[in-house]
């Protein structure tokens, strides 16, 4: 059962943690983008986005409880992404 909620656990938290990173910081940017993108990921193919966050979790990227983990994992996302993976 753990291993089935933790990719929906992951796609839903990823959009709602970015709260964790000052405006000052500068990955500010970094942080919207990757922000903006995963959820018009999670709304147009919520199935790719658990692959990826799944995947990602899974290689040890980044974190769901900071900020800076939530944007380590998201560039992961990204990145498998951009290669092509997909659900």
């Amino acid at each position: 059962m753990r291993t089935t909620l933790l990719p929906l656990f992951a796609a839903a938290t990823l959009t709602a943690c970015y709260d964790d990173i000052p405006e000052s910081d500068p990955r500010h940017p970094e942080t919207v983008e990757s922000s903006a993108w995963l959820k018009q990921l999670k709304a147009e193919d919520r199935d790719t986005a658990t692959l990826l966050a799944q995947q990602c979790h899974d290689e040890g990227a980044g974190g769901f409880f900071t900020g800076e983990g939530v944007l380590e994992l998201a560039r992961c996302m990204r990145r498998k992404y951009d290669e092509g993976v997909r659900a």
